[in-house]
């Protein structure tokens, strides 16, 4: 399963806190999806660039598009390529221009944000290695432990 153009919308909170997401694709479907997302207007501001210049799908772009979320999140909600048309972003991608590092987001998250926008689909970190990354950030420091936005998850599934 992928979650294509993954951002905070698609993310849920259950009673104890924790993060869920919704709107899964399985990959049989992937091809049908993609003909809904052109008919539905859905944000491209969070596609990743194989999405957008070549319709494909995958996990690889999971993570394009969680880098996005985090881009996102260290921006207090801001919206990515705000004011921009799908051209514009269409041509900072051809262009490797990345979005701007957010006011007070810490170097190591934005390290994250970067790895998640490898041009290159293939060479992207797997979410898994991300989720880890994250994790270990967290775990580092046991004093700051207890203000970290990310636990080690017991399950990651994509």
């Amino acid at each position: 399963f992928v979650s294509p153009g993954l951002r905070s919308k698609k993310v849920l909170l259950d009673a104890a806190g924790r993060c869920k997401l919704y709107d899964f694709v399985s990959m049989e479907n992937a091809k049908e999806w993609t003909k809904l997302f052109w008919n539905e207007n859905i944000p491209f501001q969070w596609m990743p660039p194989e999405f957008l210049f070549l319709e494909t799908i995958s996990p690889a772009g999971d993570v394009w598009s969680f880098g996005v979320l985090l881009w996102e999140i260290f921006s207090y909600g801001s919206e990515p390529y705000k004011g921009k048309t799908k051209y514009n972003v269409e041509k900072s991608l051809r262009a490797k221009r990345q979005l701007p590092l957010p006011d007070n987001c810490p170097g190591a998250i934005w390290q994250v944000m970067i790895t998640c926008w490898e041009p290159a689909a293939e060479e992207r970190l797997k979410i898994d290695d991300v989720t880890y990354k994250l994790a270990a950030m967290c775990h580092e420091d046991k004093e700051r432990k207890s203000n970290c936005l990310v636990s080690k998850p017991d399950s990651v599934i994509v």
